[in-house]
């Protein structure tokens, strides 16, 4: 009995030998180095209709890997670098080909940080079901981030992501990811009491959406000028600077906050008004330029705004 199992267990590992070799063999021949050099960028430029996009080598490696490095992203619209891969693995899951049913393994780094996961096709072709995790980028490292903002940031990105993207990457599809941003600080492009920039230790939210629409909720926001919670979506679009934002919240200004206003009155005028649960706030329009107003405080911090210490 023993003996039969044995030999039963060898049959399966030299089958299983034998496919790995197989498949291995065929990137190899079928897909040859220099072939996928090319055809590459050209099914990547084709499928994000949006992007350029280039490509600096491909390598096959065993057991059935593609590598590519130095994968850059850019904007056939504004013109600009949105995102730079340095090296991005490809790994199929041997066990799924052989069920019929394809996962992928990837892993790239970018800017000093790591995305890890898997993408499968569903029940039809139409679609990839993705998911993973985004570890430790540092946002100030990713130029298209700076392009598509025009402002300074920075602060190190975290997120879980799930959902299903078109098989033409035309629409986002049941999205989920539940993202922190921890360290950093953005620029505005105009002053707020005084601030050029708002620093923040932990920035948290999720992202659900469908289409070209996602929708943000549970946001939080932990700042030495403040504390706030918001909720809202974005409109995405093309040129990505103009997608539409519309966001509200309440804030929870700290002492801080009000530390370049001079104006003794206004000060106390503003504290009266505070309510114990914080201070309303909106934030509409482009990406690039969003404008924000604080509700019944709208008039008083604009004054204050003016004699602020610069």
């Amino acid at each position: 009995m023993m003996a039969k199992t044995l030999r039963w267990g060898r049959s399966i590992l030299g089958y299983f030998l034998y496919t790995v070799a197989g498949l291995v063999l065929m990137l190899w021949i079928l897909f040859p180095v220099d072939f996928l050099d090319q055809w590459i960028p050209e099914y990547l430029g084709a499928r994000f209709p949006y992007a350029r996009v280039a490509l600096s080598n491909v390598a096959v490696g065993f057991p059935g890997k593609l590598v590519l490095s130095g994968l850059e992203f850019s904007s056939s619209a504004e013109q600009k670098t949105l995102l730079e891969v340095e090296t991005l693995e490809l790994q199929p899951k041997f066990v799924s080909l052989l069920n019929m049913q394809p996962v992928v393994g990837y892993v790239a780094t970018i800017k000093q940080g790591r995305v890890a996961g898997t993408f499968s096709t569903g029940s039809s072709l139409d679609a990839f079901n993705v998911a993973g995790q985004i570890e430790n980028v540092q946002l100030d490292l990713v130029s298209g981030i700076r392009a598509i903002l025009g402002r300074e940031i920075q602060g190190k990105l975290n997120a879980q992501f799930k959902g299903k993207v078109q098989s033409d990457f035309t629409a986002l599809g049941n999205m989920d990811v539940k993202v922190s941003i921890g360290n950093g600080k953005i620029g505005l492009k105009k002053k707020i009491l005084g601030h050029g920039v708002f620093p923040f230790s932990q920035v948290r939210f999720t992202v659900t959406g469908n289409e070209q629409k996602l929708f943000i909720d549970g946001g939080q926001v932990e700042s030495e000028l403040f504390s706030a919670d918001f909720s809202g979506n974005i409109e995405l679009n093309h040129p990505y600077a103009q997608s539409g934002l519309s966001f509200a919240g309440i804030m929870l200004p700290r002492p801080e906050f009000f530390a370049h206003v001079t104006d003794g009155q206004l000060l106390s005028a503003i504290r009266n008004q505070l309510q114990d649960d914080g201070v309303t706030f909106k934030v509409s329009g482009d990406v690039a330029d969003p404008g924000i107003t604080f509700g019944e405080l709208s008039s008083l911090f604009e004054a204050a705004a003016t004699t602020a210490e610069q």
